[in-house]
């Protein structure tokens, strides 16, 4: 580690920015920013018995606080890992485990630890851990070469000017939000606003605030745009020069509408990236006439295609590999897990679900399941989603005993937030193709011949009943004629329809439509 006064003026001469937070209006200028900067390496060098080659976790986000902690931390040249503050409780602990850092800072207090000095951090300025954890937690390492690297780059490829005054909704424990949509702009002294995150209630103020603070940049992910879609007024500002999309390519209908609210004046950019390349590194303009997922560049990073049209990519700014189990594995390259064709997108080959731009392993959804100790077996896989890019879908095998309900309850209670399923589905056994195993396109089309198949039965109930419901959860008080013949019509077509045979003792538990369409499921599944 440096000494202090080498620390001190390395943090004077550098250019940094000012940043302000959204919600609470708390803002600093460069001079502040630094100064607040240099308090906290103060506080660190002379309290805590920093040494290179140990870790801290940084349990606090989106906050001018955090930028504060992260950025003393780099210029100690200690290695920091952002934390989601919410992280449960069993996460935390394995976390502890795996690194063993010297330092947990969180809002209000910095706890000590017993750290352990490892060589394999030396260097590394960021872990990031890119799927929740599980028993085997994988943070991506980041060195401090790189980071710089890709901030140089970034300044080329992009230019900075853009980024004048840039907005950050984005989570700054992942890499979107903390080195593209945030440090980009720190490292090249312009004005960062840092917000909380979307919600109903910032997107309502969102034009007004784009206008007030004449914002020229920020970055999303799909889901972002429901809210700002659904909930913003027109956008009033003429400041706004460029904006970002990360995760998933758009439907057409949406970007339109997006183009739409943006007017004008504004570049629409797709941004392609990952973690293990330290955000973003390809991007596409977007623009009404443009459908294909065609990316014009490849931010100088080597590219090979491989046999099974897989994108693999090297650079030198690349992550110097995973921490895993107390140990690295180095990458070499990386293998992106996703099709091309030329520039253009055309599908995946890893088994990954990629949720508001954050990938998770399927592998990490079904341990934790499988942990629960209600379940024999499970598979995770992805269901298209306009609204996050992608959502997770589980088939269960139950227990004998088990609930549904204490599963969902238990994933409610236990598993990060970013991995609890959208949809369970107990099932006799896993769905699988034709060579046995439980393949993304069977279990995909196992799910969706199920939907089709709540969507057939209602329109079977609305016939009937002379009704026009939108969903199968009907509950027989809401229905004047749920006792009558027409129930019985009802119970006489779904059987012959969907070819399965209702007993008796089934048909009078049944309080909901809903119940009733889960019987047909349970027959078709096996159980």
């Amino acid at each position: 580690m440096k000494n202090l006064p080498e620390i001190l003026l390395e943090i004077d001469q550098r250019e940094l920015s000012a940043i302000a937070e959204v919600e609470t209006h708390h803002d600093l200028d460069q001079a502040q920013l630094k100064n607040a900067i240099k308090e906290q390496v103060k506080n660190l060098y002379a309290n805590y018995d920093l040494k290179s080659g140990q870790s801290v976790l940084v349990k606090n986000a989106n906050s001018i606080k955090f930028f504060v902690d992260f950025l003393a931390l780099y210029f100690l040249e200690i290695t920091a890992v952002p934390l989601d503050p919410h992280i449960t409780a069993n996460e935390y602990q394995v976390l502890l485990h795996s690194l063993s850092p010297q330092l947990v800072i969180t809002d209000k207090e910095i706890i000590r630890q017993k750290g352990i000095v490892r060589d394999e951090f030396i260097g590394v300025a960021l872990i990031l851990f890119t799927s929740g954890t599980t028993n085997r937690p994988k943070g991506v390492m980041i060195t401090r070469k790189a980071l710089d690297l890709k901030m140089e780059l970034m300044g080329r490829v992009l230019g900075a000017v853009d980024t004048e005054r840039t907005l950050c909704f984005v989570p700054t424990f992942f890499g979107h939000g903390l080195i593209c949509n945030s440090l980009f702009p720190i490292f090249f002294g312009k004005k960062l606003y840092v917000a909380g995150g979307m919600s109903i209630k910032f997107a309502e103020k969102l034009p007004d605030f784009l206008m007030k603070e004449r914002i020229t940049f920020f970055s999303s992910v799909p889901s972002h745009w429901e809210f700002i879609l659904n909930f913003s007024g027109n956008l009033k500002s003429h400041s706004l020069r460029r904006v970002h999309c990360a995760s998933a390519p758009l439907r057409q209908d949406k970007i339109r509408r997006i183009l739409q609210w943006l007017g004008p004046g504004v570049n629409f950019f797709d941004i392609y990236g990952a973690t293990e390349m330290l955000g973003w590194f390809a991007e596409r303009r977007i623009t009404a006439e443009e459908s294909e997922s065609t990316f014009k560049n490849f931010w100088e990073a080597e590219k090979k295609i491989s046999e099974q049209g897989e994108m693999i990519l090297k650079s030198a700014y690349m992550a110097k590999g995973y921490w895993v189990e107390g140990r690295i594995e180095s990458l070499t390259e990386f293998n992106t897990g996703d099709v091309f064709s030329g520039s253009a997108l055309k599908g995946r080959t890893k088994n990954v679900i990629n949720k508001n731009g954050i990938k998770i392993q399927v592998e990490d959804i079904v341990f934790d399941v499988l942990k629960s100790g209600l379940t024999i077996d499970a598979a995770a896989f992805p269901i298209p989603d306009d609204y996050t890019g992608e959502r997770i879908g589980l088939f269960v095998i139950l227990k004998a005993g088990a609930d549904i309900e204490e599963l969902w309850k238990y994933c409610r209670d236990s598993i990060s937030p970013l991995k609890i399923p959208s949809e369970i589905m107990p099932v006799a056994q896993i769905p699988v193709n034709k060579r046995g195993k439980a393949s993304l396109n069977e279990l995909q089309r196992t799910f969706f011949d199920l939907n089709l198949l709540d969507q057939e039965a209602l329109k079977l109930f609305n016939r009937i009943f002379r009704t026009d419901h939108k969903s199968i959860d009907i509950h027989r008080s809401a229905v004047p004629h749920w006792d009558s013949m027409r129930h019985a019509e009802l119970v006489i077509n779904l059987q012959k329809q969907f070819a399965v045979k209702f007993s008796v003792n089934d048909l009078l538990k049944v309080e909901n439509f809903k119940d009733l369409t889960a019987l047909i499921k349970k027959s078709k599944l096996g159980q």
